[in-house]
């Protein structure tokens, strides 16, 4: 009998995603991961069984790097705080100008701008 090219992609599909997913946390190591699997191929069960087991062990395996991964994490650094700077900032050049206003300066103010 020929091969039922069609099921055997849809047995794969989950096997390759998860695979994938693997992969993407391990940094090259899903060989080592796959090769401890080394008994799931081994097994005389159906190939349908042992790609739904190998799926199966490998989504723990996610789980488990997943979960290694946020504890790896670090913490958030805690904000600096800003540093005292020498000269006037823009708050001090708005409350400057609103005194010379008030008082009645704002020839005063206009000279000292034009130079």
């Amino acid at each position: 009998p020929s091969p039922n090219l069609p099921q055997i992609f849809v047995q794969l599909t989950p096997l390759i995603d998860v695979m994938y997913a693997v992969s993407k946390k391990t940094n090259n190591k899903i060989d080592y991961i796959i090769d401890r699997q080394a008994p799931v191929f081994d097994s005389p069960a159906k190939t349908k069984d042992i790609l739904h087991t190998l799926t199966e062990n490998l989504k723990s395996e996610l789980v488990r790097l997943t979960l290694d991964t946020e504890k790896k994490v670090p913490p958030p650094k805690p904000k600096k705080q800003k540093k005292e700077k020498a000269g006037l900032d823009l708050n001090d050049y708005l409350t400057l100008g609103s005194t010379l206003l008030k008082g009645g300066n704002a020839g005063q103010l206009l000279s000292l701008l034009s130079g």
